[in-house]
């Protein structure tokens, strides 16, 4: 095994200190293929996978709620809240 892993990137946000993306692995044994959202740093190179909760949408913006924050985007910019850190 190389390491390697393909994938589809479907949305990309990129900010200072973070960049979001929404990829899809390629299909499992029942032919479907699995979407993930990541969260990355970039201070720490650290990847997260986002749980996506729910998702909403209208014709002009997109809100993804995910465990560790809420994304709020439209088809120029977005906005990320991360969730407050439990004790």
């Amino acid at each position: 095994m190389n390491g390697q892993i393909d994938f589809d990137c479907h949305e990309f946000f990129d900010n200072t200190n973070l960049a979001i993306l929404e990829i899809s692995l390629p299909e499992d044994e029942d032919n479907k293929r699995r979407y993930e959202w990541l969260l990355i740093s970039k201070e720490t190179l650290s990847v997260k996978r986002m749980e996506l909760k729910t998702r909403d949408s209208s014709s002009w913006v997109q809100e993804r709620f995910f465990d560790l924050g809420f994304l709020k985007y439209d088809s120029t910019s977005g906005v990320f809240i991360e969730a407050a850190a439990k004790e």
